[in-house]
């Protein structure tokens, strides 16, 4: 397990999510402090539950008229390069863009 790095204040939408992001790095400094001296694992995970990942939209398809389909690609520039995407069914994703256009036949009223 590596050292979780740490969220900037500004990643807190102060609207009271339950686990915030600061309560999350919290736990996984604490799962890091207990089992820090462990071997790592050879997953890398291309998500962190503490810090934003770069990805490249490459595909954004219109299933119907409030459902889109997007596929990502990798995009961060770090050293380590991801083999994983290690995230558990329900778990929610926090995305943020710089593409104003996200799905504009989803926010049509009908």
């Amino acid at each position: 397990m590596e050292l979780p790095e740490p969220p900037n204040e500004s990643d807190c939408c102060n609207s009271g999510c339950n686990p915030c992001i600061l309560d999350v790095y919290e736990a996984q400094l604490k799962k890091y402090q207990l089992c820090g001296s462990s071997p790592k694992s050879e997953a890398i995970n291309a998500v962190s539950p503490t810090s934003y990942t770069i990805f490249a939209l490459i595909e954004r398809k219109q299933v119907n008229k409030s459902v889109c389909l997007y596929t990502f690609k990798y995009a961060d520039c770090k050293d380590k390069k991801p083999n994983c995407l290690g995230h558990k069914p329900g778990q929610y994703f926090l995305l943020r863009a710089k593409d104003t256009q996200v799905c504009p036949a989803a926010f049509k009223k009908i």
